[in-house]
């Protein structure tokens, strides 16, 4: 009976790892949580809880080299892909006005199609950019 009592009392006494935290965790977690980026694949991204547009993450990039590289790959294919779809959607447009109502009307909205279809998959490809240059940016900032 001794003996187990005993053996209650050092078990009580050991620390359990998991509900002691070192500061130096707390404090890396804190600085993770306020500098980290976090993008949902909208028109803006959020750090600190707060939201910020796209146009100014190249400056948050900046401090990590990866991410910068990625970054301006997003920017290329994303410029690309707008003026894609710009000038497809400009041509699909533009048989609606067309006087002469044969051959070239089904030509503009064939051209437009193709083009608006191209630029789909640049947009998808540039938005795997931006998450890896997001992703890159987070574990930069983790590292550091």
């Amino acid at each position: 009976m001794k003996g187990l009592t005993a053996c209650a009392i050092l078990f009580l006494l050991i620390p359990v790892p998991s509900l002691c935290q070192n500061t130096d965790s707390i404090a890396i977690r804190k600085y993770y949580q306020e500098n980290s980026i976090l993008w949902l694949g909208s028109g803006k991204y959020y750090k600190n809880e707060m939201a910020y547009p796209l146009r100014r993450l190249k400056t948050e990039m900046s401090g990590s080299p990866d991410a910068l590289f990625e970054f301006k790959k997003y920017r290329k294919q994303e410029t690309f892909a707008k003026i894609g779809f710009a000038a497809g959607t400009g041509l699909i447009v533009a048989s609606f006005f067309e006087r002469r109502r044969h051959y070239s009307t089904s030509s503009y909205i064939y051209a437009g199609v193709a083009v608006v279809a191209v630029s789909i998959p640049l947009h998808l490809g540039a938005n795997k950019h931006l998450g890896r240059a997001v992703w890159y940016y987070n574990r930069d900032i983790l590292l550091r």
